[in-house]
């Protein structure tokens, strides 16, 4: 019969030698690529290596859906938005981890766009907003383009009825793009893989992606910078591809895509139609 207060060696070496649990191996494995993901960032961003692994572990450890996702699709996700030099930080809305049966997806949020948007030297301003029904909204496209918006400042609003999205460029024209609540909410159905999953931003935050969506709609007529074409044609990916040949951390860098040229259009998740019926 075993004693209360006898030696308990035997035991803590039996709980020690237990397989790690899925939470504990996908931290593991964050925790072994942090040289890795310092490598992939951009020179000014280097030194944030360390706490963008422990954001990602802290993600792990409150969200343990993400655990149970493949490892390496998890760990392409958070590679691919910490080596566009984005903020993992879901407070900030650069980029979400969004979990996706048993792969983790990367989605880009609207604040990371805007980032990206401003490394291209043809842009001087862009934003995009969110319009309530109490507002005073009006625009018209054509040769006489006019947008106005005075927002009721109403405690209740009441229900977001449109987004538009503005572009500033540095040669003084502008380009915006409207879409009503429902064309948003349309768009997101269709297109995204994530809009129904309870963890998908499009549940937690649907306002932040409906001006995702029109600036990704406004980034049709934008000059695009490397990393937006790039992020862009990964949003809403499972970015995992080579990643399974990992075994040490210099395999990381190796199955990191480059960056399209700058010249280069980004791929397009719509058909040809679909873009026409957008105007």
């Amino acid at each position: 019969m075993a004693t209360v207060n006898g030696d308990n060696t035997e035991i803590r070496n039996k709980i020690s030698q237990r397989p790690k649990d899925k939470i504990d191996q996908t931290i593991g494995l964050i925790s072994r690529m942090k040289g890795e993901m310092a490598k992939a960032l951009p020179m000014h961003l280097k030194r944030n290596a360390e706490r963008y692994a422990r954001i990602a572990m802290t993600l792990i450890r409150e969200n343990p859906t993400l655990a149970s996702c493949d490892g390496y699709s998890l760990l392409g996700a958070l590679m691919t938005g910490t080596a566009l030099g984005l903020d993992p930080s879901p407070q900030l809305g650069q980029f979400y981890i969004v979990p996706y049966g048993k792969k983790a997806i990367f989605v880009i949020g609207y604040k990371g766009l805007i980032d990206l948007a401003f490394r291209s030297n043809r842009v001087a301003t862009i934003f995009a907003t969110e319009v309530y029904e109490t507002d005073e909204f009006d625009y018209s496209y054509g040769l006489e383009q006019k947008l106005v918006h005075k927002p009721s400042g109403l405690a209740d609003p009441g229900k977001v009825t449109h987004y538009y999205a503005v572009v500033k460029f540095t040669n003084g024209g502008y380009v915006f793009h409207v879409m009503t609540d429902e064309q948003v909410q349309a768009y997101g159905r269709k297109y995204s893989p994530s809009y129904f999953k309870k963890d998908s931003p499009w549940q937690t935050n649907p306002v932040a992606m409906g001006k995702k969506t029109v600036i990704r709609q406004l980034a049709k007529y934008m000059p695009l910078s490397p990393e937006m074409s790039y992020a862009i044609a990964r949003d809403e990916s499972v970015v995992s591809e080579g990643l399974e040949e990992i075994k040490e951390e210099k395999d990381v860098i190796d199955v990191m895509p480059e960056y399209p040229a700058a010249d280069e259009e980004p791929e397009s998740e719509e058909s040809p139609e679909a873009q026409g019926q957008e105007g």
